[in-house]
């Protein structure tokens, strides 16, 4: 494939072959339009088309003439929905001219928008030979739409749904007794329930009667689903085939109700009348969904086959292909049995095609639910076959035991392809196609054969099936066969025809299933080949010839074995053209096979666009071919413009020529437009336009006079522009230099000489530069270093400045240069010497202390820290507290230095410590640090505990101090036992820390709290407390054991702890009753009444508990009897005594229990004196009389 610069993006086409932009400006050149003409070509394969533009007319042609589709047809691809216009401009361009209109108009005049889809896809998807057949009536596509929707009103299984511009149904299955809708595929909702073409039968209307079209006659969509044959049967008393006498009813009754289109089950229906008397064995109701249905439907509108006919007439019978003449008919074998079982079942809304084994003798239907189903209807009214793909091959049990050679599915544009896999176990076999020169062939027939089923010393055609654009075409064929295969097109045959039969080549014996056989057929013609060969372009022509092209679709087609009639799809990857420019020498040698010359030559090509000059001396075509295609048409889109290049151009000077200031310069030209032109205009540098002189009438050649006097030196532009008669103008331009011989004159006005200036301020350098034309650069430097352009700092004046950073320089003389440049590069220069100090002061610091620090009194100080300078340092002096403390040794760029100061003679405060460091030009700077000194340790005192505190053995014990210092208090701690407790300050000066109790023994601890301030110096104080683990001590009065039910029972006793008594409780019969209130000196007494209570056991608890948690627990346990009646007589007479005695009791009681506590602690403490306990002069104890004794049950503390 050879390509052509020319032929390319527009952006690069432009910058390499138009060089017509204006150099003024981003104007284009005003190209004049001289024709235009755009065309939707469809080249038929190997057919070519060209455009060419007629200098002497001044028109764009086309060879040969290509007409544009009538207006009507575009009104009609208009109203056509987006996805199907492409196909429907495709028929359109295969349609004849005079079949174009009619089918327009039917789109045009359809009445309803919802209709528009089906229509059109209808239409475009039909065979051009069915649409132009004296046979078919146009209406039909029409009236098989609008019976579509009358239908769908009726069916219950399906409904059509309308979207934007598509439709499809909507159906419902039985799926294990639940009603469950799918959508279905558009694509199949379009093929095979929309489509008014079957198999090979032509879409027309019927009449039933003769089985011939007719005007009057009836479309199957309507015929089945609407009408029924009244004369049918006919009397049948003496029939041994028709049994009985019933006719079939109207398909649209017998599905009115059903719900459900299949039960997804695979079943075999058994057959319905036979001809030996039986009866019916498959009534309508045998299935309650539609594909039942239309089965039995089918089979007893058909209950004979043709033999069956054949003797019932004694004849040979019509064999039809029109489902309405079949109905009529009743009868037929397994092909008229496909085609009523597939228009009953469109006609019911039911996706279904096709399905043929032509190699072993029979046909049969699929339709689709989410998928292909088998669906077979037997003659004879034998019975159907549902979903059972192993129906018929012999590797299957139960089948027919056929060895399946090859199946294939028909669609309604008589595109056939196999589906043998479905079927049978299969191979795959790949036939490849090429021409004499080896050139892969499209769209060429290759048709496969295998032994005739009845008669294996004759072939049959098995299938058959095209090449694609690589020449191959693929098949899948049934296992253990024989095949011999044959390919023809256009060009030949391959084995050639003999005396007009078919001769066929073995291709394939005894094939396996699973293995892949491959064949090559070479056909004797050839693809014609153009041969181009690529020559240089035109670059001045004065015409612009713009084609912009795109290959909208490829179209591959071929013929159908059977029918003849051609179907056509889309391929993807065959949208590309060839395309040439050639002159009419080339294209007269490409019309007639030979080799030619081409300024472009673009094959392959999916699209693109030339922009190129052409001439008025010669034709130029743009060439687009097909040949190289054997049945893949392409349609192109093509727009073709010429214009006229209007021109201006300078003769002379040449750009760049030099010119002394001052000079005249003349300028000359010539101008042309195809509309004319009115003026030149010229202008300088961007400025006002001026008119050209003309030395010809029609301005075809122009003067303009140029004076350099006011021009500065260097480059100027001149630019030309010719304004046509219609306003356009075009452009063109040329450079010229101006020069001339005068040095700039330069002056520096300040620094004055000598002049001094601190380092790292700026120095302004001011002066003045002048020239006859301009001063082109000036720049300055320092002590020869480095220039710097200033030039954009002059002024109009002549004025300049520029101002020189003298960081880093050394202190001392300097010299600024300025030097000044003109445009022919004459070169001035002037200088000024100046003196540099500096003003940068030491930097000092002081490194330690760190600002802040505090020091113990009587220690001493390390005060250090660095200084420098960036000159020379001359001093560095400490101050302490403002007064001079010492100077320090450093050398001239300075360093570390440290000083040593003792803080025994300094007050207790603040001190601050100031180091000044100066240079040698007197620059000064300082750095200073405050410190701390103290001497005075922490003062410190207890708040609590107070001495000889008791507390219990758990919890924390709170150590309360207050803390102060002059200063700071850093730490504050407890320490008990060897173990330091942390404190914390709660508020200002007052500090607590927390020991834990549970660790410690009984008895009495110190402890010792200390301070700590910033410095370290400590204060310490002391405190104790005791810690009480025993509880209390309780003792019971001595009495009985046993009392009566009524009586109230005194419990009496004596309680103490040092840490006093806190509460004191009575748990009887599980109910407490707090007696603390009763303690009197340590006695205690508790009053029980039993009136309420059974006779029994009871358990008395008494427990105590002492101040700082401790607890002690003492239980008797009493029984209370019934008391008698006489003993009730015996109460009442001493209740009153016993009254009386209470008090005696009591005091008897209270001394007892007194003494025995006495003797007691005078045991456990050896005879030491007992301190009264804290809580109160109540819970003092007395001594117990002598012999008191209680019993302890269940207490918490040893007894002693």
């Amino acid at each position: 494939m050879q390509k052509r610069i020319l032929l390319v993006m527009i952006s690069l086409v432009m910058a390499a072959f138009i060089p017509y932009h204006s150099q003024a400006g981003s104007e284009e050149a005003p190209l004049e339009l001289v024709d235009h003409l755009e065309r939707t070509i469809y080249l038929n394969a190997g057919e070519s088309a060209a455009f060419y533009f007629d200098p002497i007319k001044k028109e764009i042609k086309t060879d040969p003439s290509i007409g544009d589709l009538p207006a009507v047809v575009y009104e009609a691809l208009n109203r056509t929905p987006g996805w199907v216009r492409e196909n429907l401009t495709i028929l359109f361009h295969r349609l004849p001219e005079s079949y174009r209109e009619t089918y327009a108009r039917l789109i045009l005049n359809c009445p309803e928008e919802r209709y528009l889809d089906e229509l059109t896809f209808s239409i475009a998807h039909t065979p051009v030979e069915v649409l132009t057949s004296n046979q078919v009536y146009p209406e039909v596509f029409l009236r098989n739409v609008e019976q579509l929707y009358s239908n769908d009103r009726y069916i219950d299984y399906a409904d059509i749904v309308d979207y934007d511009d598509y439709s499809t149904l909507r159906y419902w299955v039985n799926s294990s007794g639940e009603r469950v809708s799918h959508l279905l595929p558009r694509e199949i909702y379009y093929w095979y329930v929309v489509h008014p073409k079957l198999t090979d039968e032509v879409p027309t209307l019927i009449d039933p009667s003769t089985g011939r079209p007719s005007p009057s006659g009836y479309f199957w969509r309507d015929y089945l689903f609407n009408h029924a044959d009244p004369s049918y049967p006919p009397d049948t008393s003496t029939s041994t085939v028709l049994y009985p006498k019933a006719t079939p009813p109207l398909l649209k009754d017998l599905l009115s109700g059903v719900e459900t289109l299949w039960n997804l089950t695979s079943y075999r229906a058994p057959g319905g009348y036979l001809d030996n008397g039986t009866g019916n064995r498959r009534p309508f109701t045998y299935g309650d969904h539609a594909i039942e249905r239309v089965s039995n439907w089918v089979e007893k509108t058909l209950p004979l086959n043709v033999r069956e006919e054949s003797k019932r007439i004694d004849g040979n019978p019509e064999r039809s292909i029109q489902p309405v003449r079949i109905a009529h008919n009743h009868y037929g074998n397994c092909g008229e049995l496909q085609d009523l079982t597939i228009a009953a079942a469109r006609a019911a809304l039911i996706p279904t095609r096709g399905v043929l084994n032509t190699g072993e003798d029979h046909v049969w239907c699929e339709f689709w639910e989410r998928g292909w189903h088998h669906w077979d209807n037997y003659w004879s009214d034998g019975g159907t076959a549902v979903d059972n793909f192993h129906n018929y091959d012999a590797d299957y049990p139960g089948s027919w035991g056929r060895e399946l050679s090859a199946v294939f599915a028909w669609r309604g544009d008589d595109y056939i392809w196999t589906v043998t896999d479905k079927y049978t176990p299969t191979a795959e076999y790949t036939a490849e196609v090429v021409d004499s020169s080896g050139v892969p062939l499209d769209g060429a027939t290759v048709v496969l054969a295998t032994e005739n089923f009845y008669n294996p010393d004759y072939l049959t055609i098995a299938c058959w099936g095209e090449t694609d654009l690589s020449g191959k075409a693929h098949f899948l064929i049934g296992d253990d066969r024989n095949y011999w295969g044959e390919a023809n097109c256009r060009l030949g045959q391959d084995p050639p025809n003999s005396g007009g039969s078919i001769q066929v080549r073995s291709i394939i014996t005894s094939s396996v299933a699973g293995r892949s056989y491959t064949s090559t057929y070479h056909i004797p013609g050839a693809l014609p080949q153009p041969e181009a060969t690529l020559v240089e372009g035109v670059t001045d022509g004065k015409y612009l010839l713009k084609v912009n092209y795109t290959v909208e679709s490829a179209i591959m087609h071929s013929k159908n074995f059977f029918t003849g009639n051609t179907w056509c799809r889309m391929v993807e990857d065959g949208k590309w053209i060839d395309f040439y420019l050639t002159t009419s020498r080339g294209y007269s040698d490409f019309k007639g096979g030979r080799p030619f010359e081409a300024l472009n030559i673009t094959e392959r090509s999916g699209g693109g666009e030339l922009i190129c000059r052409i001439t008025d001396d010669d034709l130029y075509y743009a060439v687009f071919s097909n040949l190289r295609t054997l049945s893949t048409d392409r349609c192109i889109r093509v727009n073709v413009t010429v214009y006229y290049i209007p021109s201006v151009v300078i003769t002379s000077p040449s750009s760049g020529s030099r010119y002394v200031h001052t000079e005249i310069v003349e300028i000359t030209g010539t101008a042309a437009s195809f509309a004319g032109v009115e003026r030149v205009e010229w202008s300088i540098d961007g400025g006002e336009w001026e008119e050209a002189e003309s030395t010809t009438a029609d301005w075809s050649h122009f003067r303009i006079e140029l004076d350099t006097t006011p021009l500065s030196q260097g480059e100027h532009r001149i630019d030309v522009r010719a304004v046509t008669v219609e306003g356009g103008m075009v452009y063109t331009s040329l450079l010229i230099y101006v020069y001339d011989s005068i040095f700039p004159g330069l002056n520096i006005t300040s620094p004055q000489s000598g002049q001094e200036v601190v380092q790292g301020e700026a120095l302004r350098v001011e002066g003045y530069c002048w020239d006859d034309y301009m001063v082109e650069r000036l720049r300055l430097r320092m002590d020869g270093g480095e220039w710097v352009n200033i030039t954009s700092s002059v002024d109009v004046g002549g004025r300049w400045s520029a101002e020189v950073p003298t960081e880093g320089l050394e202190v001392g003389e300097h010299t600024v240069e300025v030097e000044a440049t003109d445009s022919s590069s004459h070169t001035s220069t002037a200088s000024v010497e100046v003196y540099v100090t500096e003003r940068v002061p030491p930097v000092v610091n002081i490194t330690s202390p760190e600002n802040g620090t505090f020091f113990p009194g009587g220690g001493s100080v390390l005060i250090s820290g660095t200084v420098h300078d960036n000159w020379r340092l001359s001093s560095l002096m400490l101050y302490l507290d403002g007064e001079h403390l010492k100077a320090i040794r450093t050398g001239p760029e300075g360093g570390e230095w440290e000083c040593t100061l003792s803080t025994a003679e300094l007050p207790d405060g603040p001190h601050t410590v100031k180091a000044v460091a100066e240079d040698s030009e007197g620059n000064m700077n300082s750095s200073s640090v405050t410190f701390f000194v103290d001497s005075t340790p922490p003062d410190i005192s207890l708040i609590y505990p107070t001495e000889m505190v008791r507390v219990g053995p758990t919890g924390n014990l709170t150590v309360r101090v207050h803390v102060s210092d002059n200063f700071l208090v850093t730490e504050v701690y407890t320490t008990l036992d060897g173990r330091e407790y942390p404190a914390v300050m709660v508020e200002e000066g007052e500090w607590i820390s927390y020991i834990n109790l549970s660790s410690l023994s009984g008895g009495r601890h110190r402890f010792m709290v200390r301070a700590c301030d910033e410095v370290g110096l400590e204060a310490t104080t002391s405190g104790s407390f005791i810690l009480d683990a025993t509880p209390p001590e309780i003792l019971l009065a001595p009495f009985g054991n046993t009392f009566y039910v009524g009586e109230r029972v005194y419990i009496n006793g004596s309680i103490f702890d040092l840490s006093g008594i806190d509460s004191l409780i009575v748990v009887v019969n599980g109910n407490e009753v707090n007696i603390t209130n009763t303690i009197i000196g340590g006695v205690w007494s508790y009053a029980w009444e039993t009136a309420s209570l059974t006779p029994g056991n009871y358990t008395v608890t008494i427990v105590g508990r002492d101040c700082v948690g401790n607890t002690a627990t003492v239980s008797v346990t009493l029984t209370l009897l019934e008391r008698a009646e006489e003993h009730l007589h015996g109460e009442t007479e001493t209740e009153g005594g016993h009254s009386q005695i209470l008090p005696v009791v009591l005091a008897s009681v209270a001394a007892a229990v007194v003494a025995a506590l006495i003797l007691f602690m005078v045991r456990r403490r050896g005879g030491e004196g007992v301190p009264n306990p804290p809580g109160g002069e109540k819970f003092n104890v007395p001594a117990p009389q002598a012999g008191a004794a209680a019993e302890y049950v269940g207490s918490s503390a040893e007894t002693e």
